[in-house]
């Protein structure tokens, strides 16, 4: 299970979205106060943490990502639903921008922040690059087991 290459990129995608949910996204910059934008909400760093605004959409998606590549890795034997669990997984990850940048449109409106990107926020590139390379070394695999079975 884990000696297939694309069991190991799913594993990369699994820890680099599970770093996500735990570190700061971005910090927004505005009105004389630093804001720490977490998977889970936007909180003020000066002062108290407290939490200003939820953001469980874009908990949830990274949620989703972690978890979907950690069960695609389960799934050797069936490799079309790993591809379609890969290809699902492909979509949420252009989607957790989509969601990102909607929240941050939101919070500029209301508190006039400018953004500070943290690299965290490329981890999402990076899984879907790592993404693309298992569903290409899956579709590999399906490709010799099905020469392997015409041959006989």
């Amino acid at each position: 299970m884990l000696q297939r290459i694309q069991s190991l990129y799913l594993l990369v995608i699994s820890i680099l979205s599970t770093t996500m949910l735990f570190t700061p996204l971005a910090d927004l910059y505005g009105n004389q106060k630093i804001y720490a934008y977490k998977a889970l909400g936007v909180y003020e760093t000066t002062g108290t943490l407290s939490n200003l605004y939820l953001t469980a959409p874009v908990f949830a998606v990274i949620l989703a990502i972690a978890l979907i590549s950690f069960i695609t890795i389960f799934l050797y034997k069936k490799r079309m639903l790993q591809i379609r669990f890969s290809i699902f997984n492909a979509v949420l990850m252009v989607a957790f921008y989509g969601i990102f940048f909607l929240y941050f449109w939101l919070f500029k409106d209301k508190l006039g922040l400018n953004i500070g990107v943290n690299y965290i926020l490329a981890f999402p590139l990076v899984a879907f690059v790592f993404n693309w390379l298992a569903i290409r070394a899956i579709g590999a695999d399906e490709a010799l087991i099905r020469s392997l079975d015409r041959i006989r």
